[in-house]
């Protein structure tokens, strides 16, 4: 029983992510922002303060005049789990060192600070998110979180009170000017974007990066305009605009439009 229990607890803490092996291997995380591509297969790129302009689904014109959108977390996900990792997750806990599978809000594998994306900042420019050192092993997912700002949040604007909000749009449509906002509770929404592969961390200090999309010109798809009370479909729209963009090299911050060929 004790050679059981050593090697138990042996794998358990190689599955961690503690050891001094794992120290070093970078997971970087970006956004950006920019509008549906045009006919060209381009997409538009708006220098900062630039007024947005577009249409929406259902044949809008709008000019957009401020948005703001808050990432609340960023996790990397795990691949689902083999069979021997479900008995293992399932033994007893007192069979297992005491902190093993202890949780807090600093994880390896989670950003946990509020950031606001700025969408009059230029397009199609790269923006750290933040850094995690997740532990060996392969990864399938990113899971974000829309959610609403704090007072600790990060890049948070001057000019709006972003606080309690998880998005902020002000513009003007051919019926006159709008403002509408995504507060609270409902203002938060969970969207998974699975990569096109697993990602498989290794314990060398390969480093590795990711850049998430908002594609801000579906935003408002099927809203209302005379109406600010849609905070949960406004946080939805904004979360199922989210996507991954695929190779970019962000070492200078700067995407390059793609290009249809």
């Amino acid at each position: 029983m004790r050679w059981t229990v050593i090697s138990l607890t042996a794998v358990l803490a190689a599955c961690s992510g503690n050891s001094s092996d794992h120290a070093g291997t970078q997971f970087a995380v970006h956004s950006t922002h920019h509008m549906s591509k045009d006919l060209a297969g381009n997409y538009p790129a708006h220098a900062a303060n630039e007024a947005r302009t577009f249409t929406t689904e259902g044949g809008t014109s709008v000019t957009l005049t401020k948005a703001y959108a808050v990432f609340e977390s960023v996790e990397l996900m795990a691949c689902p789990q083999t069979a021997w990792q479900k008995f293992m997750h399932r033994l007893p806990m007192s069979l297992f060192v005491g902190h093993a599978f202890a949780h807090s809000e600093a994880s390896p594998t989670k950003i946990s600070e509020p950031s606001v994306e700025n969408i009059f900042s230029a397009d199609l420019s790269a923006r750290l998110l933040g850094s995690i050192e997740p532990p060996p092993g392969n990864y399938c997912a990113l899971r974000v979180t829309i959610g609403p700002a704090d007072f600790d949040t990060s890049n948070l604007p001057a000019d709006v009170n972003m606080v309690g909000k998880s998005v902020y749009l002000q513009g003007t449509t051919s019926a006159g000017d709008f403002t509408i906002a995504a507060v609270g509770l409902a203002s938060r929404y969970v969207q998974d974007l699975a990569f096109d592969a697993p990602i498989n961390i290794q314990a060398d200090g390969q480093n590795h990066s990711v850049v998430i999309g908002m594609n801000y010109s579906q935003w408002l798809n099927g809203l209302a305009f005379d109406s600010s009370e849609q905070s949960h479909a406004l946080a939805t729209r904004v979360g199922t605009a989210l996507h991954l963009h695929h190779g970019i090299d962000v070492e200078d911050h700067t995407m390059e439009p793609e290009h249809h060929h």
